[in-house]
C-alpha cells in the first residue's frame, strides 16, 4: 500500500504496523499488574535481564515509529507527497470533489483488510493452538470456528472500490452488511477468548491477560476503520448517477498508482561475448 506515495496511505501504514507496539504495551501493562497482585505468575520481574531487554526493544519500536511520523510530516510539509493524487485530465470542480472522496476509499480499504486479517490470523493461531493443547475445541463458541474462514471472506471488502466504480447499490449493500458482521465477529471472538479459554471475567482479562488486551485494541482500531469505511462509502454512494462512474472507468491511471518491475532484463550485445 506504500507505493502510491500519499500522506493518507502513509498514515494507513502506521495503523497496520502498530501490532508490535500494541503487543509490547499490553505485555508491560499486564505483567506489572501480575507481578504486583500474583507474584507466582510473574514472568518479567522488574530489574531482570528480560525486563530490561523488553524495555529496550519497546523503546526502539517507539523511536522508529516517531521517526517515521517525522518523515511523513516532512513529506507533507515540503509537498513531496500530496494528501491525494490530482488527476490532470479533468478540470471540472464537481468531478474533482467527488474523486477526492473516492480516493479516501483506498487507504481505508488497505488498512481495514490488513488489520482484520492480522487479527484473524493471530486469533486463529492462538485460540486453536490453546484449544488443541488444552483439549477444549468443543467448548469454543461459534465465532471462534468462523474466524479462520474470515481470511477468505474478507475479499468482500473489495466491493467498497468496485461498488463505487460500477455505481452498484447491490455491492454497496454487501459492504454495509459485511462490515456490521465483521464488527460483531470481532466482539464475539475477543469475548470468547476471555470466557472460554481463560475462564475469567472481562475485567480480570483486561488487567492480567496481554493477549486479550492485544485482541481488544486491534478490535477497536478495526471498528474505527469499519465505521470510516461505511461513512465514506455512503458519501461515495451519494455521488452515484453524477458522472463519477464514467469518469473513473475512462480516466487514465496516474503513474504513481502503477506498479513497475524494477528488475528489468538486460539485453545481451555482441560486446558481452568478446573475450
Amino acid at each position: 500500500m506504500f507505493y502510491s506515495k500519499t500522506i493518507l496511505h502513509g498514515i494507513a501504514f502506521i495503523c497496520v504496523h502498530s501490532f508490535p507496539i500494541i503487543m509490547g504495551v499490553s505485555i508491560f501493562y499486564t505483567q506489572d499488574n501480575v507481578c504486583s497482585d500474583i507474584p507466582k505468575d510473574c514472568i518479567f520481574p522488574k530489574g531482570s535481564i528480560y525486563y530490561i531487554s523488553a524495555v529496550l526493544l519497546l523503546s526502539f519500536l517507539l523511536i522508529v515509529t516517531a521517526f517515521y511520523c517525522l518523515i511523513l510530516y516532512h513529506l507533507w510539509a515540503r509537498k513531496l507527497w500530496p494528501l491525494r493524487h490530482e488527476y490532470p485530465y479533468t478540470k471540472r470542480e464537481d468531478i474533482i470533489e467527488m474523486d477526492s472522496v473516492y480516493q479516501l476509499q483506498f487507504p481505508i480499504f488497505h488498512a481495514k483488510i490488513m488489520m482484520i486479517s492480522l487479527w484473524s490470523i493471530f486469533y486463529t493461531i492462538l485460540i486453536w493452538g490453546m484449544g488443541i493443547l488444552g483439549r477444549i475445541l468443543r467448548k469454543l463458541g461459534i465465532a471462534s470456528y468462523l474466524i479462520p474462514l474470515n481470511i477468505f471472506v474478507l475479499f468482500y471488502t473489495y466491493s467498497m472500490l468496485k461498488g463505487v466504480r460500477d455505481e452498484s447499490r447491490r455491492l454497496m449493500f454487501i459492504l454495509y452488511i459485511g462490515n456490521i458482521c465483521q464488527a460483531i465477529l470481532l466482539y464475539l471472538g475477543t469475548i470468547d477468548y476471555c470466557h472460554v479459554i481463560l475462564h475469567k471475567s472481562v475485567r480480570y482479562c483486561f488487567k492480567y491477560s496481554p493477549f486479550f488486551d492485544t485482541f481488544f485494541v486491534i478490535s477497536v482500531i478495526s471498528w474505527i476503520l469499519l465505521i470510516l469505511s461505511i461513512l465514506n462509502s455512503i458519501r461515495c454512494q451519494g455521488n452515484f448517477k453524477k458522472g463519477l462512474g464514467f469518469y473513473l472507468r475512462y480516466e487514465p491511471t496516474p503513474d504513481e498508482f502503477k506498479v513497475e518491475n524494477t528488475l528489468k532484463k538486460r539485453e545481451s550485445t555482441s560486446a558481452d561475448f568478446d573475450l
